[in-house]
């Protein structure tokens, strides 16, 4: 199972939230999709869950 880092003010209760080169890796490259399980890290913890949505946003 893949894991990803992301910086800690991105974990927020049960979610952590994905940008940037990252988001774009994880669907795009590594083709991750809803209800698929990963494990999350803001290099102080680790989170197993698992991608309830996907959403671009724009800016």
């Amino acid at each position: 199972m893949r894991k990803i880092f992301v910086e800690k003010g991105k974990i927020k209760g049960k979610f952590a939230y994905v940008d940037g080169k990252d988001f774009h890796h994880l669907i795009h490259v590594l083709r991750y999709k809803v209800g698929d399980k990963i494990v999350v890290s803001d290099m102080a913890e680790e989170h197993l869950g698992r991608i309830e949505k996907i959403e671009a946003l724009c800016q």
